[in-house]
């Protein structure tokens, strides 16, 4: 179990992610859905960050909702 802020160890190590708001748990998940979710608190906090909101922008507009999964990769493969 880690408690953290750095999105970085959030987008890379994150098995079960749990956000939560005021104490209240606003939305459950993994780093692989985290850029699809449709939570705005959720998506506000995570993309704060210029770079990060580059990066979500980036992987919707390419079909890869995670960092490590490439769903373009896969469907070439097939």
């Amino acid at each position: 179990i880690i408690n953290t802020h750095d999105m970085n160890s959030v987008m890379t190590i994150g098995e079960k992610i749990l956000y939560l708001r005021l104490g209240i748990k606003e939305w459950e998940g993994n780093k692989d859905i985290l850029a699809t979710a449709k939570n705005k608190n959720l998506l506000d906090f995570v993309y704060s960050s210029e770079l990060f909101k580059q990066l979500r922008e980036f992987m919707l507009e390419n079909d890869q909702t995670s960092l490590t999964h490439n769903s373009n990769t896969e469907k070439k493969e097939k």
